[in-house]
């Protein structure tokens, strides 16, 4: 035996500590992750309905939901230095886009917005204008929601949710 472990006497105090510590930690448990894809041809099976392929470049990226309503974004190997602006609702036949949720970010609509770092990568929450992070109000429901990635804020979309099957 390498090392011998001694038991630890904490206290009240430490006790006491400890609980808060545990207590600050999230328990919210993770209700939605999906990837985020470059759109593409308008045509293709991967369009961002009639918005031109993306001019921007994506190596992989995922949008996560929790059940306390918090939204993380990453993006890896997107356009460096550069302000997307975030919206949610679904595309629609005949190359539509239907918002599903509202927010203040730009005069579009969208929730807020991400920036990406000198590389090209984010990881993070969706600032608002106030600069608190968008999270999704309790009760929200949204049917087939899809994340959208602008650049400049109205359009065209760079990125959306969706699935890719190597």
């Amino acid at each position: 035996m390498l090392f011998k472990k001694k038991p630890v006497k904490i206290g009240l105090f430490g006790t006491a500590l400890v609980g808060v510590l545990f207590a600050s930690v999230s328990n919210a448990a993770q209700i939605m992750e999906i990837s985020i894809i470059k759109c593409g041809a308008s045509s293709s099976s991967y369009g961002c309905g009639s918005n031109s392929p993306a001019t921007h470049p994506l190596s992989q990226g995922y949008v996560q939901i929790n059940d306390d309503g918090d939204v993380t974004v990453q993006l890896k190997g997107a356009l460096a230095n550069t302000t997307y602006t975030v919206f949610v609702g679904n595309w629609i036949k005949m190359g539509g886009w239907q918002s599903q949720f509202s927010g203040l970010a730009s005069s579009c609509g969208g929730i807020g917005t991400v920036k990406t770092d000198g590389v090209g990568n984010f990881i993070g929450q969706i600032k608002t204008p106030t600069g608190s992070s968008f999270v999704f109000p309790k009760k929200t429901i949204i049917g087939q929601p899809n994340f959208a990635f602008n650049n400049p804020p109205c359009s065209p979309t760079q990125f959306t949710t969706g699935i890719v099957i190597p």
